[in-house]
């Protein structure tokens, strides 16, 4: 049954603030959803828009993935021909950001994957900050941040944004790592 499906991802949820998540994906049920009888699955995410921008910060690879892969597949729920640009560290040059967030000539939408946000460039930088007020429409964004020192004008930059946040903390206990 979906409701017992949805009541354990509940009590998997734990949050630290209004729109941070600490059970690991991309929690819309930290980003203000609610549970619907018409809808069970609304709550996890399928068939409801994902934010423009969803940051997602941490060093547990898996849990990234899985956020990244929840924020695609709601995208594709509402676009089926949405393109998926998954840009490794260093790949997001000054003005891509624009043209990749662009709407496109043959329709579809987009989402911007920026690995590696820790290591992006200050213009880059620059280009994000100008972008992130009013995001594109139809385009959304997913830049991780590994949890390193450096790369906190990135961090600063989307979180002044007031984006939901993902956070994938290394996973210490075995109980965390089966759920």
């Amino acid at each position: 049954d979906s409701f017992d499906e949805l009541d354990r991802l509940e009590a998997l949820h734990r949050t630290d603030g209004h729109t941070r998540c600490r059970c690991g994906m991309a929690c819309w049920l930290a980003m203000g959803m609610q549970r619907s009888a018409a809808s069970p699955s609304a709550a996890t995410g399928s068939g409801s828009a994902p934010p423009p921008v969803t940051l997602v910060v941490g060093p547990e690879e898996f849990l990234a993935e899985r956020a990244i892969s929840a924020v695609v597949r709601a995208a594709r729920g509402l676009d089926p021909e949405v393109n998926v640009h998954d840009l490794g560290p260093g790949e997001l040059g000054v003005g891509m950001l624009a043209e990749l967030t662009s709407p496109s000539l043959f329709g579809g939408g987009s989402v911007v994957v920026i690995r590696g946000g820790q290591d992006l460039a200050a213009p880059v930088i620059e280009d994000l900050g100008r972008y992130l007020p009013e995001p594109a429409e139809g385009a959304w964004m997913v830049p991780l941040r590994k949890g390193t020192s450096k790369g906190k004008a990135m961090l600063d930059a989307v979180r002044a944004a007031m984006t939901p946040e993902v956070d994938c903390s290394e996973l210490k206990k075995y109980a965390d790592k089966v759920a």
